[in-house]
C-alpha cells in the first residue's frame, strides 16, 4: 500500500507516524521525503500484510496526530507492477525549487536513440538544451554570491545528485585565464555507449552553460576523453 502525507514542517513528524506504523506491524518499504518551505511531503511504499488493525482505524490514528495536514493511501496495479497512484513534490534546496524525476535507463535510451535517428542534428540539439541548462544552474550559484570555484563545485554536485554521472574530478580550473578540465566519472550519456568519437554531447552543453557563466564570456567545450570510447572516463576543457 502506498501512503502520502502532507505534514507541516515540524520536528518529530515522521517519527511520530513511524511509531503508528511499528505498533501496528507495518512494515515501511522504500519512499520520498521532501520539504518546501513550512510543508513536509512524505511517500512510501509499506507493507500491511500483518497489520493489527484494520486498516482504516491506523489510518484516523496518523490523521490525528498534530502537525498531519492530509494522509492518501491506496495502490494502482498495472500487470505485474505495483504504481504510487498519487503525484508527488521533490522539491531541491538552494531555490531550485520542484524537480521532475525519470528513470537512468529511460535517459540512456532517449540519448542513444536520439543520436542514431538524426546524427549529427542530434547532437547540436542536446548540446544547446545542455547548454542553456548549466547556464541557468550556474547563474543560480552565482547569484547566491558564491566564489568562481564554487560555483563550478556546487554545479557539479547537483548534477552528481540527480544522477547525471557517479563521481567528478576538477583537474584544472582558472577563472584569471578562463580555463577549466573537468574529469566525469560513469556518465549516463556516454555508460555502456560504443562510439569512435567523443559522444557526450548533452554534458558537454552543460559545462559549455555553466563555464560561460562563470568567465563571463561564451565558451565552447570539447570532450577529449570519452567512456564509450574506451577511455576511463569522459573529459570535458573549455576553449
Amino acid at each position: 500500500m502506498f501512503f502520502s502525507f502532507i505534514l507541516r514542517n515540524m520536528p518529530g513528524m515522521i517519527a511520530k507516524i513511524a511509531k503508528v506504523f511499528f505498533e501496528n506491524n507495518i512494515n515501511i518499504l522504500y519512499g520520498v521525503h521532501s520539504v518546501n518551505k513550512n510543508l513536509g511531503y512524505w511517500i512510501f511504499l509499506a507493507d500491511v500484510t500483518n497489520i493489527k488493525k484494520p486498516l482504516e482505524h491506523v489510518v484516523g490514528e496518523l490523521r490525528n496526530i498534530k502537525g498531519v495536514l492530509e494522509v492518501n493511501y491506496g495502490i494502482n496495479n498495472v500487470g505485474n507492477m505495483v504504481i504510487n497512484p498519487y503525484s508527488f513534490t521533490i522539491v531541491l534546496s538552494y531555490g531550485i525549487g520542484k524537480a521532475s524525476v525519470f528513470p537512468v535507463n529511460v535517459l540512456k535510451k532517449a540519448f542513444k536513440d536520439l543520436k542514431s535517428k538524426w546524427g549529427i542534428a542530434a547532437s547540436v540539439f542536446l548540446y544547446h538544451i545542455g547548454y542553456y541548462m548549466g547556464n541557468v544552474l550556474g547563474t543560480m550559484f552565482k547569484n547566491e554570491k558564491f566564489e568562481p570555484e564554487n560555483v563550478l563545485k556546487a554545479s557539479l554536485e547537483y548534477l552528481k545528485s540527480l544522477g547525471f554521472f557517479g563521481s567528478y574530478n576538477i583537474k584544472i580550473f582558472s577563472p584569471i585565464n578562463r580555463i577549466a578540465t573537468v574529469k566525469i566519472y560513469d556518465s549516463i550519456e556516454c555508460t555502456n555507449l560504443v562510439s569512435s568519437k567523443p559522444a557526450s554531447h548533452f554534458l558537454r552543453g552543460v559545462f559549455g552553460g555553466i563555464f560561460s557563466t562563470i568567465f563571463k564570456k561564451e565558451v565552447t567545450v570539447y570532450e577529449t576523453k570519452c567512456v564509450a570510447k574506451g577511455d576511463r572516463y569522459c573529459e570535458f576543457e573549455n576553449r
